[in-house]
């Protein structure tokens, strides 16, 4: 599976850089030393690692099994709320809560289906002012669950569905820029790098250990509007 091709992120792409390129002209300085944020995403995710369609689970205990499917890249929504603060007028450190949520194709030999991928993260970012433009580094920490429709079956005759969910922790590094086109109003764009390790799972039955866990990692390029409010 190529991570980075597809229709929904060539859209994506092609939204993010429509915005930068109709505001570059009438951008402003970012002028608050000290503020907090909150803003709206359209975050573009993949899923990689173990889920290429080609393992699968089997709770002997339960006499369950999971689909570890092959999931395409997706487009969804999101949100960002954080807290930044300038030291010496052009660098500037801040902290940042987000959530994600995207939607999935999956398949697995004959087996398709959808998939929900939900994120959590907090990240720490560092800035640098070179208004009207603002660059930043990421480094941060997620808790991700994906949920594949009826991705669980048991029974004697493997009857009987439930969708399966998978839940583990990830590391997020990343880098992005902020373009000013209000002094309070920017644009976002970003690519961040999620190593994400599923631990439990959870199908028709209780949640349970994955030995040796399950390797989930992705790319995650996201556009954003970001509203500031100054605290100075």
């Amino acid at each position: 599976m190529n991570l980075l091709s597809g229709n929904n992120l060539r859209r994506c792409l092609f939204c993010i850089a429509a915005m930068l390129i109709l505001t570059s002209s009438f951008a402003f300085s970012q002028s608050f030393p000290k503020k907090i944020y909150l803003g709206l995403t359209l975050p573009y995710n993949t899923v990689g690692g173990d889920f290429d369609g080609s393992l699968s689970l089997y709770n002997s205990g339960l006499q369950e099994g999971f689909y570890i499917p092959d999931a395409d890249g997706a487009i969804g929504f999101g949100a960002v709320a954080g807290y930044e603060k300038y030291f010496n007028g052009k660098l500037g450190f801040g902290a940042e809560l987000a959530f994600e949520r995207t939607s999935h194709d999956v398949t697995q030999s004959t087996w398709t289906s959808t998939a929900t991928l939900i994120i959590f993260s907090g990240n720490l970012k560092a800035f640098y002012d070179a208004s009207p433009v603002e660059p930043y580094l990421l480094f941060g920490i997620s808790v991700p669950r994906f949920t594949a429709k009826n991705g669980s079956v048991s029974g004697t005759y493997q009857s009987v569905f439930e969708d399966a969910r998978f839940t583990g922790v990830g590391i997020n590094l990343g880098a992005g820029i902020n373009l000013y086109v209000m002094p309070k109003l920017n644009l976002n764009a970003g690519i961040t790098y999620r190593y994400i390790n599923y631990s439990r799972a959870r199908g028709i039955g209780d949640w349970a250990e994955i030995p040796n866990g399950l390797k989930g990692s992705g790319i995650n390029i996201t556009g954003g509007l970001i509203y500031s409010i100054p605290l100075d």
